[in-house]
């Protein structure tokens, strides 16, 4: 089976498919003053690397992408250094490459960020989703990007990628429920699924998963694994290339390993994805490699 077997078509004439991809998500729960900088330096050298147009721009209050006003680089460096992202509450940016505004083709990127006060505490959570073809040979440009900005937590690997605010293809992926479930090594490809937990644990394994500092003091012996550090953490590879299913024994390895930083059971029970209408699925898919 290649790549092109795994496309979902979408339900209407015209509109874009969900497309197989090699994704980098990279998870933050620190103040956005403190990340700017070195997310800045990530976006671009994703932008440089990865080629592409990334002729398409929308920010989080647009229903639909327009034509860039700018190249990726500066709409990058705008976004981090603009106003709305170094003051409280929700920003969010991204870029596709295509030739409409709905074929949304890779490479791409999306961030999005809230930050508020709450009567406790700030709270902070933002995610970067950068996407190529999946065919891409991508460990070293994951790895750089997870250095230049150390996140909390991350992964790499394949998955899908698609409109994820287009309704009508989410509820087409979960009408093809199976393709999930048929290739579990692949990641859920909605990133606001899990935004809502981002810092209390590990959202998914991946073939490259990320740790930070904090988690990194908080993990168990990860012997026989293959692990590099990164900035002031870790990425633990699952086997020398992403799989979307067949042997994925490197990754039970990984899973199993990483178990005590899971999400913990009230945040599992929250997890909403298309096509798994029992929680029970839900909880069986998210462990599928933590070993429980």
């Amino acid at each position: 089976m290649g790549f092109d077997d795994l496309i979902v078509p979408h339900p209407d004439a015209g509109g874009a498919p969900a497309r197989p991809c090699f994704e980098i998500v990279l998870h933050y729960d620190r103040p956005r003053a403190t990340i700017a900088e070195d997310l800045g330096r990530a976006l671009a050298l994703f932008v440089e690397r990865a080629g592409g147009d990334f002729g398409w721009s929308k920010s989080n209050v647009m229903k639909r992408a327009a034509r860039a006003d700018a190249d990726a680089a500066t709409l990058v460096k705008r976004f981090v250094s603009g106003p709305a992202f170094a003051k409280p509450g929700n920003v969010g940016l991204e870029l596709h490459s295509g030739d409409r505004a709905v074929d949304c083709r890779v490479p791409s990127l999306e961030v999005f960020s809230e930050e508020r006060k709450d009567r406790r505490a700030l709270l902070c959570r933002t995610f970067v989703r950068l996407c190529l073809p999946p065919e891409a040979d991508a460990r070293d440009l994951a790895i750089a990007c997870a250095a230049a900005s150390p996140p909390f937590s991350g992964h790499a690997g394949y998955s899908w990628y698609w409109d994820s605010g287009d309704t009508r293809m989410e509820r087409e992926l979960g009408r093809r429920r199976e393709l999930l479930l048929d290739h579990p090594g692949a990641s859920w490809s909605d990133p606001f699924t899990f935004y809502p937990f981002i810092g209390q644990g590990l959202t998914q394994i991946g073939w490259l998963t990320f740790l930070g500092a904090a988690l990194r003091l908080r993990a168990g012996a990860l012997d026989g694994l293959d692990v590099a550090p990164v900035a002031d953490g870790i990425v633990i590879a699952a086997g020398p290339a992403p799989r979307f299913a067949g042997d994925l024994a490197p990754y039970h390895a990984v899973g199993r390993a990483l178990a005590p930083l899971r999400l913990p059971d009230a945040a599992i029970e929250l997890l909403d994805i298309a096509g798994l209408d029992d929680p029970a699925e839900i909880r069986a898919w998210y462990l599928r490699f933590f070993g429980e």
